[in-house]
């Protein structure tokens, strides 16, 4: 058939029937023809079935061909039985042009130009051409009815299935119903540029084709039409850029390349669902700055490359991208920037994309539900909400992304955020993105949710919970999940196999409930696993039972209200921090007890614990450093290391404020091999009692490897061992300056025990110069004030001696507490310089009394009894009167060896010995006087005449007697002013 132009118009009969239709007011339908009969196609709808469920290829693009010649009727077929096929037909695109513009003339009230006259009056048109009030319709007999969409508030996956299987099942019949033989052509290009037709057009399963059988465009730039349905069709391009559709456009599987609508005005909606478009120069849809009253739907089987340019449109109700496919490599997918979306936002389902998705800055008034969805980026695009406004939840529940961005920056979700059991993949970049967001409810990435590639809430909001629970974020080395500087009013669950390779970094961060990370794995070596510093947490932080970190976990200058628990949690950081919570506050306690494993320094260095601090059978391994490091730091109540608690490397709470008990009880410290001290309570201040023991029948005593420093620490009780002290140290205990207020009920008091403990600090604080007496002085004062004075005597008597020893007294000083203290014990026993006087009573006695019966002592010259007895006068002695001077010692007092000693002894003593007898020079033995006055009984025993005359004939030959009584005569001076200053405490230093 010859095509001719509009001069030269000649009508075929399809053209008449057509135009014939039209007038009549009732859809054209192709003339039926002799065909073989066929089935009549069921309209019933059957089951689904693997063939149906997957949608045929759609007609293919190809030139027209004239059908073969049909084959004779079979006569013995019954109408009843067989319905004929129906015949394409073809119809001029400019008779459809003109039957348009003259039925607008006649409205108008307007001349129709004479070509668009002539043309439909020579297809059968009486003018004024008159449309009827169906509008324009070429529409076949099996019109394929679109399945109204699902309830987006009614989101059920069982719903959901149901609607995408009866969407199949439909769409599967209409395409083969709709075979290429029951088609229509439609031969040129339809220009309805600027035309005014408030009726509908609607032209179903036609193909628009040129001159040369190839696809030609449909072009209603700046026209009104009351509604265009394109069911079906397929064509070049659809332009209507600037129209005004006041209802619905509708191409429901229909296909072209392009479909320009920028800037309409579509009162209704629009209709894609199942379509293709080609893309002509990456353009497949253009609705930018365009506004559809209705709801757009790109689903069930649409199929686009290039771009959905959705740019600053409005659409008033849903967009709906269920189960369609988007690919665009050199521009996005779906470009939605600034949009309007009033209804829900699906791109759930089947939804595909390949390319990016975008719809920053814009205003959803819905929920977004891409539950489902299969995106694919490419070089760096992004699925991106950047700085949208979205009315209810976003649900990526199920949805894989890779390649690129989940992009939610700034954005503004009034809902909630589920990605439950999403897959997201953009390698070493950023996979999701929640950067200044603010989501009034929960966040869930849980049950599954997977993202490799760093996930950020940076500065977000979150009016909800954070929960995490089972999911897998991986940025290896990097930071899997950044919540830096957020505010989350509910709880944070990373938790339940939760897994982190990568920090999560919850810095500045306040979250308003509880941070749960118990059987989390955290895996980050030798960096950042969980950083937590300047956190502000209002409930507890659980980090326990089957929790495993793998890198450093810090909580510095963090907030806690509420508990921190670690117990059951495994900490490796063997080169750092296993744990760090420097300067940190905790307004409740801090559980590092029973199962509790740290590889690393555990540090809570000038940290603030409101209640108490229980590491009750946990295990620390600081390797070659600090172990469990609480510097300056404070505790509000009780501090418990016992209970199999086990330290490898320094436990250190120097500088550090404990409110109750400091509790070691069965605890186990061992020192580094680069840090002898195992134990450092340096200038620790402890309230109440500092424990080493139970006290129990099982003994569970502390045991310590390495040194323990107690230097100006302080308790009010001291509970050490209640039996041997020097058990549970294999080191050195160093004491200066530690200050306690008594000793407990089952602790040794005793001098010898307390001596031993004593002795267990460094040699040269024990002796030499660097002797540190405040330890024997605390001692002391401590058992005076319980009571036990012996024992404080006995202290005080040996810091005194070690002080002499030290030599830190100087010659002068030390010589003079050496002759005139240690006599007396340095004043504490005094009972000692006591002792030193009866021992040179009873040896001046001796030699006294071997002196006088060796004739050595006589009596005093002069006498005074003697002298008058001889003389008669005092002052001279000549025996002239006949008594001799043996008989005058009848008037001289008996010498008495011992009184005569303590006489010579004792300063203030007069007992008449010293003055009545004397030494005597060159004397010979008085027979007379051993008869008048015997010897006591003990000079009887000759080993004591022996010893006596020894001694006697040592002193005769060295000093004299004379000397000798005058050295007697200085110590008794001497020893009795010491004893009475040792008894009134003169030389004591506690006084």
């Amino acid at each position: 058939m010859a095509l001719v132009t509009s001069g030269q118009f000649e009508p075929t009969q399809a053209e008449r029937d057509f135009v014939a239709a039209l007038i009549a007011g009732r859809p054209y339908q192709p003339r039926a023809e002799t065909h073989p009969p066929v089935p009549a196609p069921n309209h019933a709808r059957t089951e689904s079935t693997a063939a149906d469920a997957t949608l045929k290829p759609f007609w293919p693009w190809m030139r027209r061909k004239t059908p073969a010649a049909a084959p004779p009727q079979d006569d013995r077929a019954s109408s009843a039985d067989h319905a004929p096929l129906l015949s394409p037909g073809e119809i001029r695109a400019e008779l459809i042009r003109a039957l348009i513009i003259c039925d607008s003339a006649r409205r108008a009230g307007l001349q129709a130009p004479a070509e668009e006259t002539e043309i439909a009056s020579k297809a059968g048109a009486d003018t004024p051409i008159e449309i009827g009030p169906r509008g324009l319709e070429i529409v076949p007999e099996l019109d394929f009815q679109a399945v109204p969409p699902i309830d987006p508030d009614l989101f059920d996956d069982i719903e959901i299935e149901a609607d995408r299987t009866r969407r199949r099942d439909q769409e599967t019949e209409w395409q083969r119903t709709h075979s290429a033989n029951g088609r229509i052509r439609i031969l040129g290009e339809l220009d309805l540029r600027g035309v005014d037709f408030p009726k509908n057009i609607a032209i179903h399963a036609c193909d628009f084709v040129t001159a040369e059988g190839e696809p030609a465009a449909i072009r209603i730039t700046g026209a009104k039409f009351g509604g265009l349905s394109l069911d079906g069709s397929s064509c070049a391009l659809l332009a209507g850029a600037e129209a005004s559709i006041d209802g619905d456009i509708s191409a429901n599987h229909a296909k072209t390349s392009s479909i320009e609508l920028r800037g309409i005005e579509i009162g209704g909606g629009l209709f894609l669902v199942g379509a293709r478009l080609a893309g002509l120069s990456n353009n497949a849809l253009s609705l930018n700055s365009g506004r559809v009253g209705g709801s757009v739907f790109l689903r069930n089987g649409f199929k686009s490359t290039g771009e959905i340019n959705l740019i600053g449109a409005h659409i008033g109700g849903v967009l709906d991208c269920a189960d369609g496919e988007f690919s665009a490599t050199e521009c996005p997918a779906i470009h939605g920037f600034r949009a309007t979306i009033n209804g829900t936002v699906q791109m759930a389902g089947a939804f595909r994309a390949r390319g990016s998705v975008i719809f920053s800055y814009a205003r959803l008034g819905a929920p977004l539900i891409c539950a489902g969805a299969q995106v694919e980026l490419i070089d760096g695009q992004s699925f991106n909400f950047h700085g949208a406004t979205i009315s209810g939840d976003v649900n990526l529940g199920g949805a894989a992304i890779t390649g690129g961005k989940l992009n939610f920056d700034a954005a503004n979700i009034d809902g909630k955020l589920i990605l439950v059991e999403a897959r997201l993949d953009n390698g070493d970049g950023i996979a999701l993105g929640c950067n200044g967001t603010k989501i009034r409810d929960v966040v869930l990435l849980r049950n599954g949710f997977s993202a490799i590639g760093q996930c950020d809430f940076i500065a977000a909001e979150l009016g909800g919970g954070f929960d995490c629970r089972n999911a897998t974020m991986t940025r290896p080395g990097g930071t899997a999940l950044c919540c830096n500087g957020s505010r989350i009013r509910g709880p944070v669950f990373l938790r339940d196999e939760f897994t982190a390779k990568g920090t999560v970094d919850f810095a500045s961060a306040h979250l308003g409930g509880m941070l749960d990370c118990t059987g989390g794995e955290f895996d980050n070596p030798g960096q950042l696993a969980i950083n937590c510093s300047g956190t502000t947490i209002d409930g507890h932080a659980f980090l326990c039972r089957g929790f495993k970190a793998s890198g450093a976990v810090t909580f510095n200058a963090a907030r806690i209200g509420g508990m921190l628990r670690c117990q059951g949690g495994s900490f490796s950081n063997p080169n750092g921090h296993a744990l760090d919570c420097f300067a940190a506050n905790f307004r409740s306690s801090v559980n590092l007890d029973f199962g509790f494993v740290a590889h690393g320094r555990v540090g809570f260095v000038e940290a603030s614990i409101a209640g108490v601090l229980d590491c009750s059978g946990g295990e620390f391994n600081g390797g070659d450093g600090v172990a469990l490091d609480f510097a300056d730091s404070s505790v509000g109540h009780n501090v418990t290391l016992c209970s199999k608690f086990k330290a490898a490397g320094q436990v250190n709470f120097s500088g550090s404020t404990i409110g109750g008990n400091l509790q070691l009880q069965a605890g186990q410290f061992t020192r580094s091999r680069t840090n002898p001290v195992a134990l450092n309570l340096y200038s620790t201040r402890i309230d109440r009692h500092l424990q080493f023991d139970t006290s129990t029948p099982e003994r569970d005593v502390c045991r310590v490897v390495g040194d323990v420093d107690l230097r100006q620490a302080s308790c009010l009780t001291l509970d050490d061992q209640s039996g041997d002290l020097c058990d549970w140290l294999d080191g050195e205990l160093q004491l200066d300056g530690f200050s306690y207020q008594t000793i407990g009920d089952h602790s040794s008091k005793s001098w010898q025990t307390r001596r031993r403990w004593l002795l267990l600090q460094p040699d040269d604080h024990i002796a030499g110069k660097d002797f540190k007496p405040q330890p024997f002085e605390q001692l002391e004062r401590v058992l005076r004030q319980m009571g036990h004075t012996n024992s404080a005597r006995r202290v005080g008597a040996e810091r005194e001696l070690r002080l002499h020893k030290s030599g830190r007294l100087g010659g002068g000083s030390s010589l003079f507490r050496w002759i005139f203290q240690w006599p007396t014990g340095y004043g504490y026993q005094p009972g000692r310089a006591l002792l030193i006087a009866l021992a040179v009573i009873a040896f001046s006695t001796l030699i006294f009394e071997t002196a006088y019966r060796h004739g050595e002592i006589t009596p005093a010259e002069p006498h005074a009894a003697l002298a008058e007895l001889v003389t008669g006068q005092s002052g001279r002695l000549t025996g002239a009167d006949g008594r001799t001077v043996y008989e005058a010692y009848d008037d001289v007092p008996r010498f008495n060896s011992l009184l005569y000693t303590i006489d010579t002894f004792l300063p203030l003593v007069e007992l008449d010995q010293e003055s009545s007898w004397k030494p005597a020079v060159n004397a010979r033995r008085m027979e007379e006087a051993d008869r008048r006055n015997p010897p006591s009984f003990w000079w009887t025993f000759q080993p004591v005449q022996t010893t006596g005359t020894f001694l006697l004939q040592t002193i005769d030959g060295s000093i004299g007697l004379n000397w000798f009584k005058a050295l007697i005569t200085g110590l008794g001076f001497m020893l009795t002013t010491l004893i009475a200053a040792a008894l009134s405490g003169l030389f004591r230093r506690d006084r």
